[in-house]
């Protein structure tokens, strides 16, 4: 990823950190908006809810623990300036779609804003995931997709009422 992500380029105001030797370290920072995006693989079948945990890392804890900082565009002042946030840590999660056996296997990604370190063996609490589509877009599957059967949820049957003087 990071290979792909050198040649293709990133948006102005993001830049490629991390240390490319070490699992896990591929980082997209920008400095304007104090936010980190950490990109990692999800792991479905061993952590509930999919995100891993931080596990003992000191660095990993504190940027999993963001329970108290606001996300840049949901709360940050207008007046704070970069070096006054703290920086946010998002985690750019992503896992297989389906089998690698697959002529062209799927992915799924996502992006998630996590308030704890967590602990193994249980969810890492989150304020905030947000899935990735194939194409890049958020809003693709914004409907809501209920039954067959409609159902009014404005009928109200009363048993009593301010008429009957009970």
């Amino acid at each position: 990823m990071r290979l792909e992500l050198e040649r293709c380029g990133l948006p102005n105001g993001w830049e490629l950190n991390g240390d490319s030797r070490l699992m896990g370290q591929l980082l997209l920072s920008n400095e304007e908006h104090a936010l980190d995006l950490r990109f990692l693989k999800e792991r479905r079948r061993s952590y509930p809810g999919g995100v891993p945990s931080a596990g003992r890392n000191p660095a990993r804890i504190a940027a999993w623990s963001s329970r108290d900082v606001p996300l840049p565009t949901l709360g940050a002042s207008e007046l704070d300036t970069p070096t006054e946030r703290q920086r946010t840590t998002v985690l750019w999660v992503w896992d297989l779609g389906g089998p690698l056996s697959d002529e062209h296997p799927a992915f799924t990604q996502r992006l998630v804003h996590t308030t704890s370190p967590g602990v193994y063996g249980r969810a890492v609490p989150c304020d905030l995931s947000l899935d990735l589509l194939p194409a890049g877009g958020i809003f693709d599957r914004l409907e809501f997709a209920g039954g067959d059967t409609d159902t009014d949820f404005f009928h109200v049957e009363l048993d009593e009422t301010a008429e009957d003087g009970d």
